[in-house]
């Protein structure tokens, strides 16, 4: 009998729902940190560069800048959280 599914298909498969996984993660992020983003640029830097030609170029890099920083710490966070997870298997 043949199956519908071989296992290269499936390995395929799994590789395609992996990279749609984080280009889904990719584009959402942001969206996550709309509102802190908005609160610091109206509230604290906006003010600031009223006057400058370039305040689109300077609001992009700011919000690029405010993703990365909690990507950074959200990795950071989650190789602390994970070598806890493993000691704590080990304790008795």
């Amino acid at each position: 009998m043949h199956y519908l599914l071989t296992n290269d298909l499936l390995s395929r498969l799994a590789e395609s729902v992996k990279i749609l996984i984080a280009v889904a993660i990719f584009g959402t992020h942001p969206l996550q940190c709309y509102v802190v983003i908005d609160i610091i640029w109206n509230t604290y830097l906006a003010p600031l560069f009223v006057k400058n030609s370039r305040v689109l170029i300077i609001e992009m890099a700011v919000r690029t800048l405010i993703v990365t920083i909690s990507c950074k710490f959200s990795r950071r966070n989650r190789k602390e959280s994970s070598r806890a997870a493993s000691e704590s298997l080990f304790v008795t």
